[in-house]
């Protein structure tokens, strides 16, 4: 992401597509690592206002 933004910030133009899962807003004991992976990925795609 950090260096797709640095393209797109002079062009002005551009998406950033990240794929997570449902699994990063609900959880199932025992998958903590995956649960945090997808959760870190979930927040970090979050449209900053």
């Amino acid at each position: 992401m950090r260096e797709a933004v640095r393209v797109m910030r002079p062009l002005k133009s551009g998406s950033v597509i990240n794929i997570s899962s449902i699994w990063g807003s609900a959880a199932v004991a025992g998958a903590h690592s995956y649960h945090a992976a997808k959760g870190a990925v979930r927040n970090m795609s979050k449209k900053q206002r």
